[in-house]
């Protein structure tokens, strides 16, 4: 889990979210000036810090191996948090996070990780600010399978520790499928699981959701935030497409009825935790626009940093993949008007390698993220990985993977070539780098120590073969195919080595470097998130070979 970013990604791009028909002259300069920091950093294609005070400085922030993360620019400080006046209560806003749990390591800098969240929270929380944190839902991975029940697990117990209020039931919770997504979320309470439109007549779901909650973080005199979750019609449908058991009420009905217990609630703060994209909620705001924040999907990875305003609400989006959280600071007026009681301020953060921790340290996320690694491993995971047919096993069903050992008589130079690239290191680098690392006790045995060569989400990179029938399959059983051989980019050889001059199986094998090929197989492993500095031209002299 990664990101495209660059340096300047870590510079803190905050959005002016205040509503300007409620603003001081104060805060109209401010959000004037706000707009022209946008408008000249779009012009001149930098980043810019707008908001509540500029500029950023040096903050506590441990690293992996050293006081500094070889991707942390010592230039660019740690991103300044909501600077200016303290408020009054912080909304942590977060989604769409889809089981990725940390950022894999393979390059760097990547975005991302319950880890760094928790030290962002943890650092909002030691400025002694109340927070409030939500999630829009979204944080299982599709589709489901026993990996994947496991990551919502470690992500709901990640977030417990966050002491989040709510989550909102994406479509991957309600197909996981939703019975068991809602049982184990029962462990974990607080966070609640918000669904207001779900409609449980039968009673399969007996108290396992609620349709909205309440949140007060300074009790008994701090402001209390309503969270309302709801599926939009449209994700409603995709969700009945796939099981049709489900059945939701309009949201637009069952809103008008919940609305009516949140006011008697007396709420300071209504947000909407809303399972569908901003034109849908712009539509559902225009009938109720009683709220002052709605978390959505987003339609991109890359979120914006701007709180857009629609119907007196704030909207935000966060990207994919855990990567950002929003920070909606709010704030007190000194003149309250029934309309209006309070000003707010939103700061995306991108969850960069400031907030990470060295390799030294910990802390209670982190040790979740060791368990999670323990029960990959004790899953056995890997030998139940399923195995597909390669393209060529399809026509020649007998071709099996050999490893690089078996090319190397007849390809010399492209032996040579291999054995001298990071490839070759692959499976080393991914033991030895690999995080967290967790330590596996048994009585009367040396404790040994269990990394990511036993996640597939790691290893099918690192090995050779790993999806298709005859590859990688463990350390032990296949320790011809570590590393990322020559049959990762041109195919089981097993039918070449046992008849080289066959021009029916040879052919197969060739391949013509290219926008396609690069598409096909490089960016399987070299993608976006996993390697985001990737450039086939830069890399590719790096391991080009010609045939012997």
């Amino acid at each position: 889990m990664t990101s495209n970013d660059s340096p300047n990604d870590h510079h803190q791009m905050e959005g002016s979210a205040s509503r300007n028909a409620s603003l001081s002259p104060r805060h109209r300069l401010a959000a004037l000036a706000a707009l022209i920091a946008v408008v000249i950093g779009i012009v001149f294609g930098g980043y810019v810090v707008v908001g509540r005070g500029a500029s950023e400085s040096k903050g506590t922030s441990s690293t992996r191996k050293s006081t500094l993360p070889q991707d942390a620019n010592p230039a660019i400080p740690p991103p300044k948090l909501l600077e200016g006046p303290p408020p009054d209560l912080v909304l942590l806003l977060s989604g769409e996070m889809h089981g990725y749990l940390q950022p894999c390591g393979c390059a760097r800098p990547q975005l991302g990780g319950l880890e760094r969240r928790y030290e962002l929270w943890k650092q909002l929380r030691d400025k002694g600010w109340p927070v409030s944190a939500a999630d829009l839902g979204e944080l299982a991975p599709k589709p489901a399978t026993e990996q994947g029940r496991i990551k919502f697990e470690t992500a709901l117990a990640s977030l417990k520790l966050m002491n989040y209020a709510a989550v909102g039931l994406g479509s991957a919770e309600l197909t996981l499928p939703l019975d068991q997504a809602l049982g184990i979320a029962l462990n974990y309470q607080p966070p609640v699981m918000l669904a207001a439109n779900l409609n449980d007549a039968d009673g399969q779901f007996p108290e396992m959701f609620r349709r909205w909650t309440l949140d007060q973080p300074h009790k008994p005199d701090g402001l209390k935030v309503a969270y309302v979750g709801l599926v939009s019609d449209h994700t409603a449908a995709e969700i009945r497409r796939l099981d049709p058991s489900l059945k939701f009420h309009p949201a637009n009905d069952v809103l008008t009825e919940v609305l009516k217990e949140v006011n008697e609630a007396k709420a300071d703060v209504r947000v909407l935790l809303f399972v569908g994209s901003q034109d849908e909620a712009r539509q559902l705001l225009a009938s109720h626009p009683v709220f002052q924040v709605v978390v959505t999907r987003d339609i991109s990875d890359e979120p914006s940093a701007i709180a857009r305003q629609e119907h007196g609400a704030l909207l935000v989006s966060l990207g994919h993949k855990g990567k950002y959280v929003g920070l909606m600071g709010v704030y007190r007026k000194a003149d309250p008007t029934e309309e209006s009681r309070f000003d707010f301020r939103y700061q995306l953060v991108s969850l960069s390698p400031h907030f990470e921790l060295s390799g030294e340290q910990t802390n209670p996320v982190r040790e979740e993220m060791r368990n999670y690694v323990l029960r990959v491993f004790n899953g056995d995971f890997l030998s139940r990985s399923p195995k597909s047919s390669h393209p060529i096993q399809v026509d020649q069903p007998e071709a099996k993977y050999v490893g690089a050992e078996a090319c190397k008589d007849c390809h010399k130079k492209a032996y040579a070539t291999w054995i001298q690239s990071k490839h070759a290191k692959a499976y080393e680098n991914l033991v030895k780098y690999g995080e967290p690392i967790a330590r596996r006790e048994r009585k009367g045995e040396s404790a040994q120590l269990i990394g990511r060569q036993f996640d597939p989400d790691c290893v099918r990179c690192h090995t050779t073969g790993f999806e298709y029938k005859t590859g990688f399959v463990s350390e032990t059983a296949t320790p011809h195919l570590l590393g990322n051989q020559c049959e990762n980019c041109h195919g089981p050889s097993s039918l070449h080595v046992a008849d080289p001059k066959n021009p029916g199986f040879y052919r197969p094998l060739r391949l013509a470097i290219g926008k396609q090929v690069e598409m096909q197989l490089c960016r399987k492993c070299h993608d976006g998130d996993n390697d985001p500095h990737f450039n086939l031209e830069l890399y590719w002299p790096q391991v080009r070979h010609t045939k012997d």
